[in-house]
């Protein structure tokens, strides 16, 4: 974490903003003025009127929760910071003086990051708006989590979770977060009560519980923020006092399996969806309409794990005779090619592909005096949909050959039909491994 740390006062060298008329050359010992001045140079004006114009707004300290306690120091420019902005916003502030002696003020600080607390305390100071947040910062990661809460109607009005890089950029970012959708989020009614967008509990979440079969799968909330592993099918992990229905994105990763993003809303237990494992190789069975007494088989080598593979295979079929005299005619159809998954990505309910390659016809006819026949031609384009049940792969595959009516074939040059009216149709399942 003391990456993080040395990043951000690397960002603050003695430095000359220009805001207005006025030039101010700060040093690196003094950050807070460096921040504030940085936000404001960076801001577009504020509008006259929000939500919170003339409203008494007690914003409560923007508490660090990274382990250790480390970063303790910028709880005080974080929570500085918030305030101007809410100052900017209209807000009439209610400071720490006044609500550190509030009645109902909790002996354990951290009691103020859930909302019924904060709310208490704010309504002991006659202010209408309760603020409470925290931060956790994490490998260059700053994760910020804010609340807004109505007092008189004991509900959320507004909040955000967000991830940003931590550096000197961060604090424009949580302006604009703030200015953009904080704020003008909160609505109030007439009679001065509150309507929360989300339609939130009253209570705020202080963990949440991720629910997952994948053992070992790593999670990382809202960007790149560590949350931690799932270990005995769960990972507990500190929200820091969010309302529940609050909208997370969460990253999910662990080795073999593919990389996914998945939308939550907070609750106290969250059931996370099983990761896409990764596919390599494979094995398809398959069966030919115009080639009905037959079978296929083909295995596919992914270059690029269930989105790109190189295939093999070869299907092997009888041509019944016309009369009881007649004997069979054998067909070996053997090719090669390449194959590539689009538009869908890994783990959806459907798939759809393309592939190419090229192959022959082997014909043998039991006669004596015969000889085999070999029909080359190009395997030009296979458009296939596919759906994965419970681990196995169902697949329907047109496929589009043009023969090349090199010598010794018999069906000269023309594409491949069946009864003359439509390309051969492919349906099979596939075993991935």
């Amino acid at each position: 974490m003391a990456g993080a740390q040395e990043s951000l006062k690397a960002a603050l060298p003695v430095t000359t903003l220009a805001y207005g008329s006025f030039k101010v050359r700060l040093q690196r010992s003094s950050p807070i003025l460096l921040l504030v001045l940085s936000t404001l140079a960076a801001a577009p004006a504020l509008p006259a009127q929000s939500p919170l114009t003339g409203r008494k707004v007690c914003v409560f300290t923007i508490q660090n929760l990274t382990p250790g306690g480390a970063y303790d120091e910028y709880e005080t420019s974080m929570t500085e910071t918030v305030e101007q902005e809410l100052d900017g916003a209209g807000a009439r502030l209610v400071r720490r003086g006044a609500w550190s002696k509030a009645p109902r003020m909790p002996q354990d600080p951290r009691e103020l990051l859930r909302g019924p607390a904060a709310i208490a305390v704010a309504e002991d100071v006659g202010a209408e708006v309760a603020v409470n947040g925290s931060y956790i910062v994490e490998e260059e990661q700053i994760l910020v989590s804010l609340q807004c809460w109505d007092v008189a109607a004991k509900a959320p009005l507004s909040g955000f979770l967000r991830t940003w890089r931590f550096n000197l950029a961060f604090y424009t970012s949580l302006h604009e977060e703030m200015t953009s959708k904080l704020v003008p989020r909160i609505v109030f009614r007439n009679d001065g009560g509150a309507i929360s967008e989300t339609a939130a509990a009253a209570a705020a979440i202080p963990e949440v519980s991720f629910l997952s079969p994948d053992e070992g799968m790593e999670l990382l909330v809202e960007g790149d923020t560590p949350a931690g592993v799932i270990e005995d099918g769960r990972l507990t992990w500190a929200a820091g006092g969010v309302p529940q229905g609050t909208r997370l994105m969460v990253t999910k990763k662990k080795p073999g399996f593919h990389t996914t993003r998945q939308a939550v809303r907070v609750n106290p237990e969250i059931k996370l969806s099983p990761l896409p494992k990764e596919t390599k190789e494979s094995v398809e069975v398959d069966w030919t309409l115009g080639q009905l007494v037959g079978l296929g088989c083909a295995v596919r080598g992914y270059a690029v794990p269930d989105t790109f593979f190189t295939w093999v295979g070869s299907y092997f079929y009888l041509q019944l005779p016309s009369t009881s005299a007649g004997r069979p005619v054998f067909h070996a159809d053997t090719g090669a090619g390449l194959g590539l998954y689009v538009l869908l990505p890994p783990g959806s309910r459907v798939r759809l592909g393309l592939s190419t390659g090229m192959g022959a016809i082997f014909t043998y006819q039991p006669i004596p005096g015969a000889h085999p026949y070999a029909d080359f031609y190009l395997n030009v384009l296979n458009c296939w949909v596919e759906t994965t049940i419970k681990g196995t792969t169902f697949f329907l595959r047109q496929e589009m050959k043009y023969t090349l009516g090199l010598s010794n074939n018999l069906l000269g040059r023309d594409w491949m039909m069946v009864s003359g009216v439509f390309p051969p149709v492919t349906i099979g399942i596939e075993l991935k491994r």
